[in-house]
């Protein structure tokens, strides 16, 4: 199985699609989205973040019916249950994940370790910390308000769409 983490690109969802393979395509509300990629790389403007957003999802509204979608928090919450949909659609027999303490432990502790050989410290981490979430807090969005909504109303499209599918 091939995981893709962090590589937005529609065109790997779409050949996923064409091919077959199994594919679950998570939305997350834009704010946060664009505050903590502003924070894992905070050399790119905010501008290019709400664009790259917009582009990723609206590129793939054609292909909604094909693959499985989750929201972010759903599947940082409940892992198993998003793998349950994915059977479901795909006639496949993934194992759910057990969402027990112990095993976020786990998972967290893989993200930390991967952190640590690739660098860049808790602003750069792919898992929870609070000074990021009290970086986030400090990010200040007003100027791109119009790309938020554009992104915001896509958010709500497709979170709409995972809701009725549950």
């Amino acid at each position: 199985m091939n995981i893709a983490l962090h590589i937005h690109v529609p065109a790997h969802v779409i050949r996923a699609v064409r091919l077959g393979i199994p594919t679950l395509v998570l939305i997350r509300q834009p704010r946060d989205a664009i505050t903590s990629a502003i924070l894992r790389d905070p050399h790119i403007p905010i501008s290019a973040f709400a664009e790259r957003y917009r582009l990723f999802y609206e590129t793939l509204d054609a292909y909604r019916d094909d693959f499985v979608t989750a929201d972010f928090a759903d599947a940082v919450s409940d892992f198993g249950r998003v793998t349950d949909r994915i059977n479901a659609k795909y006639d496949t027999s993934f194992v759910a994940f057990d969402h027990s303490e112990g095993n976020v432990a786990t998972v967290f502790d893989r993200l930390d370790e991967r952190q640590h050989r690739l660098g860049g410290g808790a602003m750069a981490s792919y898992r929870p910390h609070e000074a990021k979430e009290f970086a986030k807090k400090h990010i200040d969005l007003s100027a791109h308000r119009d790309a938020l909504e554009r992104c915001e109303t896509i958010y709500q499209r497709w979170s709409g769409a995972t809701q009725r599918r549950r």
